[in-house]
């Protein structure tokens, strides 16, 4: 039998410590489970600043147009069950920049080429008994994707919608709509730079009875009607852009 050159003994020595000390990544925040509510015109102007842009850019606010709860992928819990994310759709000003990001997450490796900004994610507190403004959570300046990337993988989610409902959601993740970065709004900064979104559109077999809930975030109070789940956003780390 022949003897393993010692060089190549060393090459998969220093591959195993390079993959012990370097693990998967450790998300600072949830995956969340995004539904549709019934779209409401709104009218607002803010100034947003991201890892793409140089300077503020004003945007206006016109429509709000979905919710999203902190939510347990394949039941590996949730950090925080206050976190929630309300839709907002945007208009910036400036010339639309196409990108390539390359990130990684949970689906693995992958490089979209992204668009202009369609909607900002706004922390909020859904109005309930011990409940509290999600202080921790980033706003979030989400792109649309041009990639047809379909993953067709199935997941099991468990919210507190799913909890109310005395069930679990068994869905099956689909292909990439959005990539969001964390995002300073009206230079309020950024408190955690490094993790980002990844939404991708899911199908899900559960109905879901329409929902009245109570919210109130930096746009003030609201009232929701939530309706059926159609979205998953995926924590993710970016890797480069150019």
């Amino acid at each position: 039998m022949k003897r393993v050159p010692f060089i190549f003994f060393l090459y998969f020595v220093l591959i195993a410590l390079m993959l012990a000390c370097c693990p998967e990544p450790k998300y600072n925040i949830d995956h969340f489970k995004v539904y549709f509510v019934d779209s409401v015109g709104v009218n607002f102007e803010v100034n947003l600043k991201d890892q793409f842009d140089e300077d503020q850019k004003l945007a206006v606010v016109n429509s709000r147009d979905f919710f999203a709860n902190a939510v347990s992928k394949n039941d590996k819990g949730i950090m925080d069950s206050t976190a929630h994310l309300t839709w907002y759709k945007i208009i910036e000003e400036g010339p639309e920049i196409h990108r390539t990001v390359k990130f990684k997450n949970q689906f693995g490796t992958r490089e979209w080429r992204i668009g202009k900004p369609i909607y900002l994610l706004v922390p909020t507190q859904k109005m309930e008994p011990g409940s509290y403004f999600p202080e921790k959570l980033d706003h979030f300046k989400c792109y649309e994707v041009f990639n047809d990337d379909p993953l067709e993988r199935q997941i099991e989610l468990e919210d507190q919608f799913d909890k109310q409902l005395e069930r679990k959601d068994t869905v099956t993740v689909m292909k990439p709509l959005y990539f969001c970065t964390p995002v300073e709004k009206n230079e309020k900064p950024i408190i955690n730079e490094k993790d980002h979104l990844a939404c991708y559109l899911i199908k899900s077999e559960t109905e879901y009875p329409p929902m009245d809930i109570a919210i109130e975030n930096q746009f003030g109070p609201d009232t929701l009607v939530v309706r059926e789940s159609n979205m998953l956003l995926v924590p993710s780390l970016k890797l480069r852009f150019e």
